[in-house]
């Protein structure tokens, strides 16, 4: 069988653009991004039987219209960027061991969408299809509901809306109402951690990022778990009423915090910045 890869060459940004700025955490992602630290994350999801490029593409194309950050570039004004009206695909990217294409290379949101499909054969009617997404895009969670939009567009169903997961715990205890989180200044918080960085700094392209060697292997390790892990991490979490999410990212600063202290790091080395929350009160975002 032939494979083959398909990838869309993206617009080139325009000059002078006007639009919606970015939100302060999805600027800060856009500002850290230098090269060997491209600020993406992937998702990946294995497939057994057959699939069909054609079919699958189309799919792609029918759900990033509920996600038009999905196609959306990034462009400048005075100095701080801002989302240009929806214009360009994610890159979809069909079997990349074809033509030696490397699809984990860093995304360039000057020029093309923050998202890439790719699509690659695993084993005998065993895909993976992975997700390359720029951090200033969206976060995991919206990550994971394009991917529940993309299958059910695949299978020629409507998507559901969006939805929360429960998380469990003891009902028992009283719980204090949520208090609603203040509105979002973007453009005084933006401001106030942009001092921080050099002006020259807050342009670096991604691009920049790319090396000249092609890399076919994904550059992210998976780790299964087996079914008495996870259930302990789940009752865990529900003690605590956390995620398991919230466990295995504790456990890595923990693992981190120690691997310094075998290297004879100072301690106090490690830290995790989240200036903002990530997105508007009581909306998803794409």
């Amino acid at each position: 069988m032939l494979f083959r890869s398909r990838a869309v060459s993206p617009p080139a940004p325009p000059p002078s653009v006007r639009g919606e700025p970015l939100a302060p955490f999805d600027h800060l992602m856009l500002v850290d991004a230098r090269p060997g630290h491209p600020m993406c994350f992937f998702l990946e999801c294995i497939v057994a039987g057959d699939l069909e490029e054609e079919r699958l593409q189309k799919a792609v194309c029918r759900a990033v219209q509920r996600h038009p950050r999905f196609c959306s570039r990034v462009g400048w004004r005075r100095g701080r960027p801002h989302w240009l009206p929806p214009d360009a695909q994610p890159e979809f990217v069909w079997q990349p061991q074809a033509d030696g294409i490397d699809p984990w290379r860093p995304v360039d949101l000057e020029r093309e969408s923050g998202v890439r499909i790719v699509a690659r054969a695993i084993g005998p009617r065993l895909h993976s299809i992975g997700m390359v997404v720029h951090h200033s895009v969206c976060d995991g969670i919206a990550a994971c509901e394009f991917m529940g939009d993309l299958w059910a567009c695949y299978e020629g169903e409507e998507p559901r809306d969006f939805s929360r997961p429960a998380i469990r715990g003891n009902e028992s205890v009283d719980r204090a109402p949520a208090e609603q989180p203040p509105a979002v200044d973007a453009v005084g918080e933006s401001l106030a951690f942009a001092r921080f960085f050099p002006a020259s700094l807050a342009r670096v392209r991604s691009a920049a990022a790319a090396t000249s060697e092609t890399t076919l292997e994904p550059p992210y390790a998976t780790i299964e778990l087996d079914e008495t892990v996870t259930s302990r991490l789940r009752a865990a979490a529900a003690a605590r009423k956390a995620t398991v999410n919230d466990l295995i990212v504790a456990a890595v600063m923990r693992a981190a915090l120690r691997w310094n202290d075998r290297a004879g790091r100072r301690r106090g080395g490690v830290r995790v910045t989240m200036p903002v929350s990530t997105r508007t009160p009581r909306q998803r975002d794409p």
